[in-house]
């Protein structure tokens, strides 16, 4: 393999170059597409092209090396070459252009960042508890040491980053719906949604009014804590929500403790610091 990757870069670097240049724009557009299906299929095309142009690259690359004078009895050997090109050149176009699809889309994500001995849980959205829900995406929450502890001033108090394909979740129903459905699913039955109360108030914040689709509400959400108390809860929650056209990608910040928000307040405090992702 090294020697068809010499005689590729020597006498057939056109075809590499050629199927490089247009596979990586190929990949580059397709990694912006919403829809996960669509951009699995611009991938494989793209892969596709690499390979015919690796395979093209070799085997015209084999052709002028054994074309030279005196060229030497490497340029005919049976083992390598166009063959195996043809037959494995799948895989390192697939290595390569995997990773620039991958580098691609974690390029134009947002990432909140991680407290010190905070835990940090990054999945697919929407989770498995409530994959009823139609939208796609990721989510990223950050759990502070005192998460479980009722006695602790950061008792049920975290962010939670939703990254979702497609301008969506801009009407006051939909942020409703995520919020009711999520929970009700994470208390795994042992609270009955109809029982969720949610009390939600759009706010304006003018530092922020210029960002796009950029909206922001505070509500109180009456609901059930499965993992210590076992019984009802209520939360306090500071959504904002923006659109980012260039990922089209709509992005949502949720901000949650069991304490009333106050500004005074050193875990409010410290949960606003993460409103520094929001531009």
């Amino acid at each position: 393999m090294l020697e068809t990757a010499w005689v590729l870069c020597t006498y057939g670097a056109q075809y590499l170059v050629c199927g490089l240049t247009i596979s990586l724009l190929m990949v580059a557009w397709g990694s912006r597409r919403q829809r996960q299906a669509s951009r699995r299929t611009v991938l494989v095309a793209a892969v596709l092209v690499l390979w015919i142009a690796l395979f093209l690259g070799t085997d015209s690359g084999y052709q002028a090396w054994q074309g030279i004078p005196d060229s030497p009895k490497e340029a005919y050997s049976d083992t390598g070459g166009p063959g195996s090109m043809l037959l494995g050149g799948w895989l390192p176009s697939a290595v390569v252009l995997g990773c620039a699809h991958h580098l691609l889309r974690q390029a134009g994500q947002i990432k909140l960042p991680v407290p010190e001995d905070w835990r940090t849980e990054d999945t697919p959205y929407p989770p498995p508890w409530a994959e009823q829900l139609p939208w796609k995406g990721t989510l990223q929450l950050r759990f502070p040491p005192g998460f479980f502890d009722k006695d602790d001033a950061f008792f049920w108090s975290y962010p939670i980053l939703y990254q979702l394909e497609g301008d969506v979740l801009s009407a006051e129903k939909d942020i409703q719906r995520a919020l009711r459905e999520y929970d009700a699913g994470l208390y795994g039955g042992g609270y009955a949604a109809e029982k969720i109360r949610l009390t939600i108030k759009e706010v304006k914040d003018e530092k922020r009014k210029g960002l796009s689709g950029f909206s922001q509400w505070q509500v109180k959400f009456e609901g059930f804590d499965p993992f210590q108390t076992k019984a009802p809860l209520v939360t306090y929650l500071e959504v904002s929500r923006w659109y980012r056209p260039r990922q089209k990608q709509t992005a949502i910040l949720i901000l949650r403790s069991a304490r009333p928000p106050k500004d005074d307040d050193p875990v409010w405090k410290q949960l606003r610091q993460f409103r520094a992702v929001i531009k």
